[in-house]
């Protein structure tokens, strides 16, 4: 995957309530993601990396009032191993499997709990495509209210929603109601969806729909084709007495079209703050479409299908969604791109899913709403840095679905991070630059935090405007913690000075983060933000500033996560007595340079030749500078050294 994305770069170089949107903003995604049960690592067994799945045909039997499932599913895979003499998938062990045909040959099978072993008559090759016919049922019941997640079923609830079956399959869910490879990096090509259900229900899932047909008298089949790959999480059914609530937006600066489908209750009236959600979602597809590049999926659609359901889950092409509002809307659908079209490459990078779609969320009503309604997201994003508990963005523990989808690093860190690396960049064509090679070149794949890292400093190189990229991304994806900063100020005539006392939340993770941040100066007649490099633990920086200070702020964007300790004024913060200071000139005499050491924030250099004239000057905010002497002739030189009106000389000599 690194070599694939430094190649292919370097050759083609609606706003619902606060109030309402805050109460779901940490279920957006993983309502019920909390079954450590079946939490795991990677695929049941590494004999399921034996063969590559590519195409998946459901032909299944559902309806809303049980989650009770029948039917088949067909697999066409590949062997990539040397070979294949045993076929292995998962599938819950609530279903009763009826008979297994590999190629159309009967095969026999043992269990061990829900993984399932194949006997293949004989061997196959590597590079042999085959087919694996597995027919199945239930009859069990999961409650709605039971946590669990694969296929779910829920009675009329307060009249917030109508009887539904619908699947949610992340992390390690979907071998709860069809049999597969829960492997991440294995996307499937295609899937053929076919439901059928009462003829008074409607069954949305990924894809295009390509036929209703009616197949038995009070019955009819729904016929989905998803064409794009997919992960096998992403593969959804919802099945429900639905209408068909759908429009087409047009992409600006084209001619083309997108399907909005959302399947909305029969029995239930959207409400205004709802339908205006819907109604401006192609909106916010067009947006994202102008950051990230078009709609991933557009020749097929965008759409909804209302569950009963906390949050949301981004099943490719059609969203489940239990609330319209307009940030869990913009959330699922950033999915799209950070999540559906690109995928996590182990749920250790889980953030490159939810990171993003959290930040694209902020981005979206940032855009439509304004930079003041929106604040309160970076407020958010920022709630980590009160906590000290020793945690990264990254997921070093996959076992826990609790701990993958930890809302505070995985969602509002990663979304924090994210938006410091913008601001980093300093640069939105750049950032939104890195961002469409991302979707671009790693179209129908996965991508992890490292190869976002690369991607990065392809465009920025090593270091960008005083980061180190690698450093960056090591301390604030992989490291914990934060800085903590203690702010001192003083003014003294048309002198400001302002000292950043860093600590860290965590020091035995991270000592220091060097970071750019800004610092705002207000006063009743007028403010002032200059942003500065903060690249010591103690660092003074002295301003200009003409105006009588009332106060400073420390990052008043949010563009930096931090916690602020305390802000408060400082005396000491004065004019330097340079000649009481320790500063040193040494060696003197030289014979190639001479190194200035101790000196006060904001101090001119300026050296001169005997006479007067100038030989070199500099504005410097270092403790130690050094001043070459290779270009002198042999002889004696003159120093002078100023800050804020103080002044010391040293008299310098070339041999």
């Amino acid at each position: 995957m690194k070599n694939l994305i430094r190649l292919v770069i370097a050759a083609t170089l609606l706003f619902a309530s606060q109030h309402l949107c805050a109460q779901y903003s940490h279920q957006i995604c993983k309502d019920a993601a909390g079954d450590d049960v079946a939490g795991k690592t990677t695929v049941a067994s590494p004999l399921e990396d034996a063969y590559d799945v590519h195409h998946v045909k459901f032909n299944l039997k559902v309806t809303n009032t049980t989650n009770a499932i029948s039917g088949d599913v067909t697999t066409t895979a590949s062997v990539v191993a040397s070979s294949l003499g045993v076929y292995a998938f998962e599938l819950d062990t609530a279903y009763t499997i009826d008979s297994i045909y590999i190629n159309g040959t009967t095969a026999t099978w043992t269990d061990t709990g829900s993984l399932h072993l194949v006997n293949l008559v004989s061997a196959l090759p590597m590079g042999a495509t085959f087919t694996a016919h597995i027919f199945y049922r239930n009859l069990h019941t999961f409650s709605f209210f039971s946590g669990n997640v694969g296929i779910r079923c829920n009675p009329t609830f307060y009249n917030l929603f109508q009887p539904t079956t619908f699947t949610i399959s992340e992390a390690y869910h979907a071998c709860k109601w069809w049999p597969c490879k829960q492997s991440l990096r294995d996307k499937i090509d295609s899937v053929d969806m076919w439901v059928t259900v009462p003829d008074s229900l409607m069954a949305g899932s990924n894809g295009k729909l390509l036929a209703t047909i009616s197949v038995a008298p009070g019955y009819k089949r729904y016929e989905w084709k998803e064409r794009y790959p997919i992960d096998y999480y992403l593969i959804s059914i919802a099945v429900a007495n639905y209408v068909d609530y759908s429009y087409y937006m047009h992409f600006t600066g084209s001619t083309d079209s997108l399907l909005i489908q959302n399947f909305v209750y029969a029995n239930m009236p959207i409400d205004t703050v709802e339908r205006n959600a819907i109604d401006s979602i192609g909106l916010v597809v067009d947006y994202f479409s102008t950051l990230f590049g078009r709609y991933p999926f557009w020749k097929e659609k965008y759409g909804h299908c209302r569950v009963p359901y906390g949050g949301g889950m981004e099943n490719q092409t059609m969203t489940s969604l239990g609330y319209f509002f307009s940030e869990i809307a913009s959330h699922e659908l950033a999915h799209q791109w950070f999540g559906d079209n690109v995928t996590c490459s182990t749920w250790g990078d889980i953030t490159m899913n939810e990171g993003f779609a959290s930040y694209c969320a902020f981005l979206a009503d940032r855009h439509f709403y304004g930079h003041d309604a929106t604040m309160y997201y970076l407020t958010n994003f920022h709630y980590f840095v009160n906590t000290t508990i020793p945690e990264s963005v990254y997921r070093s523990d996959t076992s826990s679905e609790t701990v993958i989808f930890n809302s505070t690093m995985v969602y509002d860190k990663g979304a924090a991070v994210i938006h410091m690396l913008r601001y980093i960049l300093d640069d939105d064509a750049t950032f939104f630059s890195i961002l469409r090679s991302y979707q671009s070149v790693l179209a129908g794949r996965n991508a992890s935090i490292d190869d976002l890292r690369q991607l990065t400093e392809i465009y920025t190189g090593s270091t960008v405007n005083g980061i180190n990229v690698d450093t960056f991304f090591n301390q604030w994806f992989y490291e914990q913690g934060c800085p903590r900063y203690n702010v001192r100020w003083y003014q003294s005539g048309a002198d400001v000075w302002v000292k950043l006392i860093q600590s860290t939340s965590v020091p035995a993770s991270v000592a220091f983060f060097r970071t750019p941040i800004e610092i705002k100066l207000k006063s009743a007649t007028g403010d002032t933000v200059i942003k500065v490099l903060n690249d010591q633990l103690n660092q003074v920086f002295h301003f200009n500033w003409d105006r009588t200070t009332d106060t400073v702020l420390l990052d008043p964007e949010k563009w930096v996560a931090y916690r602020l300790l305390a802000v408060g004024k400082d005396s000491t913060l004065t004019v330097p007595d340079l000649s009481a200071l320790t500063i040193t000139v040494s060696p003197n005499p030289t014979t190639n340079k001479w190194t200035v050491n101790n000196l006060p924030i904001g101090s001119d250099l300026m050296l001169t030749d005997i006479n007067g004239k100038v030989l070199w000057k500099r504005h410097t905010e270092e403790e130690n500078v050094n001043i070459s002497a290779n270009q002198y002739p042999t002889g004696v030189y003159i120093l002078n050294i100023t800050n804020c009106g103080s002044r010391i000389v040293f008299r310098l000599s070339k041999f």
